[in-house]
């Protein structure tokens, strides 16, 4: 058999959990049995890492349409395919490019005029393409499970397994709805990006350009001049590494939190304004400090409150715009 061996190796991922050789333990086990039955003349190894059950494994096609009559061996069935459609078409290659199949842990050679043959590596293969499909199901049903277990956002698990609330969660909720508020704390939304996400070695946040016609730069500094969009605050947290559990925030994950309405009632604003003090000087704290809860707004005479804001008793607005807080009644 000089010259005439090609040895396959396959694996479905770098870190194939589904299978326990690797592509190298798969080359060895072959080389085993090649010295066990006295075959040589390897002249082609293809190692490849990808799905056999879903994909259309070309690149292994690939390899069997470059030589003419060889005998293709591997380690058992499943490393050939998972997949009975990709089989007919491997076996045709096979049978044109006329390659034989041994397969090590059968013991046995599959030839490529044996219908019987085909017959019989059919059924090994519909057998793994049903454990890929029970795996599958069971790798889905264990998701579900485990997204039905998952507290909803801002809440988490305790040691005693209950549902509680997540206060690093609600840092990253408060932070949401301030970047979509106009008028809220600059100093704020940079101490809560700092609290939730990554700034080392990060320019710090800030407002760089606004075209409204306002001159006063300090204004702009220190609060946000406009409700940033879904896309900027996306854009904000990729910078800064601000995660939604294990996932990228998306815009509609942000949308959903703009629009739910619940960041001022959930958020505990007196610790997290206490912990803002420690970082801020005296006459620039946020809002005040109080277990009491507030909205904060901003307020223009000439475009007037929000109708879904209430005004407690005796409360004056102010006659120029600017950020204003109001408890919540």
């Amino acid at each position: 058999m000089n010259n005439n061996i090609l040895i396959a190796c396959r694996i479905s991922k770098k870190s194939d959990s589904g299978h326990s050789m690797s592509l190298d333990s798969q080359k060895f086990a072959i080389e085993e049995f090649m010295a066990k039955h006295s075959l040589t003349g390897v002249c082609g190894v293809s190692q490849i890492v990808g799905s056999a059950y879903k994909d259309g494994q070309l690149a292994f096609k690939s390899f069997l349409k470059a030589y003419n009559n060889k005998v293709v061996i591997l380690f058992e069935p499943n490393r050939l395919t998972r997949n009975v459609d990709n089989l007919d078409c491997i076996w045709r290659i096979c049978k044109r490019q006329k390659h034989s199949i041994i397969i090590v842990t059968l013991d046995r050679i599959f030839n490529y005029n044996s219908y019987k043959d085909l017959s019989d590596l059919r059924e090994y293969i519909l057998q793994a393409q049903k454990e890929s499909a029970d795996i599958g199901a069971r790798i889905a049903r264990s998701a579900r499970f485990r997204k039905s277990r998952e507290p909803a956002w801002g809440k988490t698990r305790d040691d005693k397994n209950e549902i509680v609330v997540n206060p690093f969660e609600l840092k990253i909720t408060r932070l949401i709805i301030l970047l979509g508020t106009a008028g809220s704390s600059i100093a704020e939304i940079k101490f809560l990006i700092k609290e939730t996400g990554k700034t080392d070695g990060i320019e710090e946040f800030c407002i760089e350009e606004y075209e409204s016609g306002t001159t006063n730069v300090k204004d702009i500094c220190e609060f946000l001049p406009y409700p940033m969009s879904t896309e900027n605050i996306e854009d904000t947290f990729r910078i800064y590494g601000v995660r939604k559990r294990k996932a990228r925030w998306t815009r509609s994950d942000i949308k959903a939190i703009l629009d739910s309405k619940i960041q001022h009632r959930e958020v505990d604003i007196d610790n997290l304004c206490e912990d803002f003090e420690l970082v801020t000087s005296p006459d620039r704290s946020p809002a005040p400090v109080s277990p009491q809860q507030w909205n904060s707004v901003w307020f223009d005479p000439k475009i007037g409150m929000p109708s879904s804001i209430k005004l407690p008793p005796g409360y004056v607005l102010p006659d120029k715009a600017c950020q204003v807080f109001i408890p919540i009644v």
